[in-house]
């Protein structure tokens, strides 16, 4: 079985490459924040939440600690510090369970069953079960007016009016899509390592500008097919790879 913090590196990877927008805190794997879309068929469809993530140096043995950054109006969610109320984190956590769990079955179940019966948000409860109508109403303005992709990166709770927001929103997209491509390509090569026998601790120090040097030397690094290089033949002197990791990048353990 492997240690938790190998676990936790492999669990953040494969959310990165399940196309999730990842983005780490201090340069480590510990805190990072993911965009989340309300699921489809649901009041909270078109929707996108900025997720706070906090991993334990337990996990997976420990639950992860999960908000939401912006506002939402749920019964289950705290609206003011963004707390979850759900069971299978907070309580029945196993370590079967990983963060694709989380995103893809979770949250998703939250907000298509909203538990008012159990509230961090009463007010929410009481109009759910009071005035159904116009507990969708108010789900559905809580979406426009704090869940827009355009909004979500600035401060939370922070407004400002239209026309700044109109304008801010391709540059930040496209700012967006560079960022998810980088992180992406370190991902791969943080793979590709592990391929070569190279042990990459996040904990030791290793950051994105570090990896970036990597991303640089592919070529020498290339050890099979890759959704970024494409086709190409590999080294095959061991040593020469090594020596090349080992003069980028520190510390690795082989």
């Amino acid at each position: 079985m492997a240690s938790p913090s190998k676990r936790r590196e492999m669990d953040v990877m494969k959310l990165m490459m399940s196309d999730y927008a990842v983005e780490t805190i201090n340069d480590g794997l510990s805190e990072f924040n993911v965009e989340f879309h309300g699921p489809k068929d649901s009041l909270y469809e078109g929707g996108v939440w900025k997720i706070r993530v906090e991993l334990p140096d337990a996990y997976p043995y420990k639950s992860p600690s999960v908000g939401f950054m912006n506002k939402i109006y749920h019964p289950n969610v705290d609206e003011m510090s963004g707390s979850v109320c759900l069971d299978v984190i907070n309580q029945s956590w196993s370590p079967m369970f990983d963060l694709l769990n989380v995103f893809e079955v979770f949250l998703p179940q939250l907000l298509l069953y909203p538990n008012p019966s159990d509230p961090l948000n009463g007010d929410a409860a009481s109009l759910m079960m009071k005035d159904k109508k116009q507990y969708e109403q108010k789900v559905k303005e809580y979406c426009e007016r704090y869940a827009k992709k355009e909004k979500i990166s600035k401060s939370t709770g922070e407004e400002e009016s239209d026309d700044d927001e109109d304008d801010i929103s391709v540059g930040a997209t496209e700012s967006s899509d560079d960022e998810i491509a980088g992180q992406s390509a370190a991902v791969v090569l943080l793979l590709n390592l592990c391929s070569l026998g190279v042990d990459v601790e996040t904990g030791g120090g290793v950051g994105w500008e570090q990896i970036e040097k990597l991303i640089l030397l592919k070529d020498f690094l290339r050890v099979g097919p890759s959704p970024i290089w494409g086709r190409h033949t590999p080294v095959d002197d061991q040593d020469k790879r090594q020596s090349i990791v080992s003069s980028t990048m520190h510390p690795l353990e082989y």
